[in-house]
């Protein structure tokens, strides 16, 4: 999922998050800033007086044969890391705590989830890769919030178009096994509904314009894209991670090769929810349709090797 961004400029924001369920790993999401003014005042959003694009430069060290810089905001806030034992008394605060509203709590203005294993997207025990429930997945474990990094990807000194640097959450691209689009996938409803509302304040909500978003067909397969749709967060297209269009962003144009860019890493928190990693990395969700190589078919993905998958699925 990808690199870090340091504060700058916004106005449109493209965030990503969520996580697959059978490749492993998060998945990117969009949403656009109505301008760079409205958010001076919104506590963690930083930012300097402009945003650069991406700045590129030949590396035979790498295996996309570049390396990637880009500059980073800060907006919004997600439970990312874990807190144990080994932090003390907040830890037997959280413990203790009687009051929770929505598995959430705020502890001397520090906000915290709490989170069992039978409420995760997917939980085991001992198993590679995934996170470690301990026996028992009725044991709540915390979480705390934290500010939310993103990429600029792009910017034209008027927007800025973004991504997160971490995978947040674990989510299915659809809840059910049927052919699905972005249009009418389950995923799309969780981050215009419980996402954003968990992830920013109304007044950073209001900063985020809905955008309407184009949904082609897959490149290589004619598969069927859906109808564009009109939304405030999304995820990114194949062609925005493959493709000459994706160069621009940082990433190659091949969707083969290993580009350290596409790779993406995760917080504790998205762990917890079923993601699984190979070694430090996780895969993450496309809005695009796959090839027909699934029956049913429905989602793009990039790997872990930050490769892009001609086929995928979604449940």
């Amino acid at each position: 999922m990808r690199k870090i961004i340091k504060n700058l400029r916004i106005y449109r924001l493209i965030a990503w998050i969520l996580a697959i369920t059978m490749l492993a790993g998060y998945v990117p999401q969009g949403v656009h800033l109505k301008s760079f003014n409205s958010l001076k005042d919104m506590g963690k959003v930083q930012a300097e007086t402009t945003l650069q694009n991406p700045r590129i430069v030949k590396d035979s060290s790498m295996d996309a044969g570049q390396k990637v810089t880009w500059d980073c905001v800060w907006f919004g806030s997600y439970p990312q890391s874990e807190v144990t034992a080994e932090d003390g008394a907040i830890y037997t605060k959280l413990k203790k705590k009687a009051e929770w509203n929505n598995n959430n709590t705020v502890i001397e203005g520090t906000k915290y989830r709490r989170l069992k294993g039978e409420d995760a997207t997917r939980a085991t025990f001992d198993e590679e890769g995934f996170y470690d429930w301990n026996g028992s997945y009725t044991t709540y474990h915390y979480f705390k919030y934290e500010p939310i990094k993103w990429r600029v990807l792009n910017t034209d000194g008027k927007e800025a178009f973004l991504l997160a640097d971490v995978a947040l959450d674990d989510q299915k691209y659809n809840t059910d096994f049927i052919n699905v689009t972005w249009e009418t996938c389950s995923m799309r409803k969780w981050l215009n509904k419980q996402f954003i509302n968990t992830a920013f304040s109304l007044g950073e909500k209001n900063a985020i314009p809905v955008k309407r978003i184009i949904n082609k067909d897959n490149i290589r397969y004619g598969t069927k894209g859906g109808e564009n749709t009109s939304d405030k967060v999304f995820l990114l297209s194949e062609s925005e991670v493959y493709t000459e269009l994706a160069k621009k962003y940082g990433f190659v144009s091949e969707s083969t090769i290993y580009d350290e860019a596409r790779m993406c890493k995760y917080s504790t928190y998205s762990w917890a929810m079923g993601i699984n990693k190979v070694d430090t990395n996780v895969a993450w969700w496309l809005r695009s349709t796959s090839s027909y190589n699934y029956s049913p078919y429905i989602a793009h993905a990039v790997e872990n090797n930050g490769s892009v998958v001609g086929g995928g699925s979604g449940y």
